[in-house]
């Protein structure tokens, strides 16, 4: 997964999150990703990972649980 196919694949799994939520979100990522634009390839690699780890685990918790 590239960063491009990251962002598309947080921004359409946004919409699963509770409406008061996705405001939120959108926005996070969108800021993450203008901040870190910058960034050496392997470190992008690293945060392509934690970036879906943690939207893993806010998904579920968020909506799984609820």
């Amino acid at each position: 997964m590239n960063s491009r196919q990251l962002y598309k694949y947080l921004y359409k799994n946004i919409r699963r999150l509770p409406s008061d939520l996705q405001n939120y979100y959108r926005s996070h990522v969108r800021g993450q990703f203008n901040s870190h634009s910058d960034e050496e390839p392997e470190r992008v690699r690293q945060l392509i990972q934690k970036g879906i780890q943690d939207s893993d685990w806010l998904f579920y918790t968020k909506v799984v649980l609820i």
